[in-house]
């Protein structure tokens, strides 16, 4: 059995004087500039320079008496190095300078706790607790005892308009990071974070060029290192009874399953807050918590301001060689009738337009010895609008067929395989292993024009004996699981008409059995194989 810290107050304790306290505090200073007292202040040492800076701060703020800006930077010394147990007598010191003994309570117990220190012990006897054991904290806490916890608004209302230059602003230039498709700013010494990232439902707020958050636009979401930022005057602790004496609004406790964790949540003005708590709702200070400002309004001034360029390359499906005079219109897919601007590729098949609104457009492409398409395009402010390639089909003759798989930046490697039984009798297989298959006369009955294994495509396949009995199937060479979620396309040419399109179905892993071709004739498949 686990042994147990009672604490138990005494409302006839006798308060001490700001002075005598302030002595014992600067006293402690003292101790930690020379090393040395009847304590050690330093056991377990010291984790950086982070903890010396913020315990030096604390300490000057104690000689100012500026006890709020002390508090915070004791508590950065703390979150930098758990077991100095003079950190936590300088804190539960100014503390008692306060008038706040309930908190200065807190401390001396958690530092008793963290590092099992006598000294810690004998402050908190002071304050006429009594402590046994070491092991397990119960905290019995009295109505006119429990602190008085307020909502910190200047601060939230700072943090639900901010931008990332306000901020910049504010706290000077962040540290910069790419976690996953989020942009993460630190700021001031890493206790505040800011993540950016680009969704369809509020538009971008991350420069793709430059993977960087932009100036004018507010964080999806901000991390804080202490809920000291978010609630005044909180302790170590704070339990759902005195979230619920706030009077928030929405205020609920939950078990998030996205997030996986134990979590109250509330709303303030046009944010929503999130924290985690344990079961009975109960939130330590360093507990993970996000605000989330609503970007909504935001989007909408941002999506009347802004304009996209989009460009690209024009290649040949067959080849993958740029292709030259290749005419591309642009239509707004809902007016196809009124081109919004077109363009013809010089000698590297380039394209480029500017201004373009975001949304859905019809890119129409035609060249000379090319079968003419119509491809849909999203220009959009999340994704990357800048190199797109576009393959267009040589013509074909009659009596060919011709496949064209395309996916996006992943799986690396898509592969395409073509296997049956051809109108004389060969057997086929032709896939990165076996490019070109012939009959018994050389002719070529079907080949692998082009392999891709770096991302995008196309690979592609042309039938030449187009009278057999063939199936046309996908795999992820690499069996990322990632194949249905990645916008793999499969096109198929029969005479200079409009392409079959194959969309990828939800439920394929890293296999696609797609379609037959029977004497010509194409027959659906479309479904997973394994």
């Amino acid at each position: 059995m686990k042994e147990q810290v009672y604490i138990q107050n005494s409302k006839k304790q006798k308060k001490r004087t700001e002075t005598i306290i302030l002595c014992a505090v600067l006293a402690i200073i003292v101790i930690i500039g020379a090393g040395i007292g009847a304590f050690v202040l330093f056991e377990g040492g010291s984790k950086g320079d982070d903890f010396d800076y913020y315990l030096e701060t604390a300490n000057q703020y104690v000689e100012t008496k500026n006890y709020q800006e002390a508090i915070k930077n004791y508590w950065f010394a703390i979150e930098k190095n758990q077991t100095n147990e003079g950190v936590y007598a300088s804190l539960g010191a100014v503390y008692e300078v306060i008038d706040k003994p309930v908190d200065a309570i807190d401390v001396y117990t958690l530092g008793y706790t963290r590092t099992n220190s006598s000294r810690l012990a004998q402050l908190a006897n002071s304050l006429n607790v009594v402590i046994y054991g070491s092991d397990e904290l119960i905290i019995k806490d009295t109505p006119e005892l429990m602190s008085a916890v307020s909502l910190n608004t200047p601060f939230l209302n700072k943090m639900r308009s901010a931008t990332f230059s306000d901020l910049v602003n504010i706290y000077g230039e962040p540290s910069v990071d790419k976690v996953s498709s989020k942009y993460c700013a630190s700021f001031n010494n890493g206790s505040i974070t800011v993540y950016y990232y680009n969704t369809a439902l509020y538009g971008t707020s991350v420069d793709v060029a430059t993977n960087t958050p932009k100036s004018g636009y507010r964080p999806n979401e901000i991390s804080l290192s202490r809920l000291s930022y978010i609630f005044t005057d909180m302790a170590e602790i704070m339990t759902y009874e005195q979230l619920t004496k706030q009077n928030l609004t929405g205020l609920s406790k939950y078990f998030d399953k996205e997030l996986n964790k134990d979590v109250v949540s509330f709303t303030y003005e046009d944010c929503k807050i999130v924290i985690e708590c344990n079961e009975e709702g109960n939130i330590e200070m360093t507990a993970w918590n996000r605000i989330y400002p609503d970007l909504s309004v935001v989007k909408e001034e941002q999506r009347e301001a802004e304009k996209f360029a989009i460009d690209g390359i024009i290649i040949s499906a067959v080849t993958g060689e740029p292709v030259e005079q290749a005419r591309i219109t642009v239509y707004n897919a809902e007016d196809v009738h009124t081109p919004v601007s077109d363009f013809v590729t010089g000698a590297n098949g380039d394209y480029s337009f500017e201004e373009l609104e975001e949304g859905e457009y019809i890119i129409n492409v035609s060249a000379e010895g090319y079968i003419e398409e119509n491809f849909e395009i999203d220009v959009n402010s999340w994704e990357n609008n800048s190199g797109r390639e576009i393959p267009i089909s040589p013509e074909l003759k009659a009596g060919e067929i011709r496949i064209v798989l395309t996916w996006n930046d992943t799986p690396r490697d898509l592969d395409s395989y073509l296997e049956g039984v051809s109108s004389t009798g060969s057997n086929v297989y032709v896939s990165y292993r076996n490019k070109s298959v012939t009959d018994h006369e050389g002719k070529e009955i079907a080949v692998l024009d082009l392999d891709d294994t770096d991302g995008n495509g196309p690979e592609t396949t042309t039938i030449y004996d187009v009278g057999g009995d063939y199936t046309f199937t996908v795999r992820d060479y690499n069996h990322t699981g990632t194949m249905a979620t990645m916008g793999a396309t499969v096109k198929v040419y029969v005479g200079d008409g409009a392409p079959m399109i194959f969309e990828v179905p939800n439920d394929v892993v890293d296999g696609w059995e797609v379609f037959r071709v029977v004497n010509g004739e194409i027959e659906t498949i479309n479904s997973a194989v394994y």
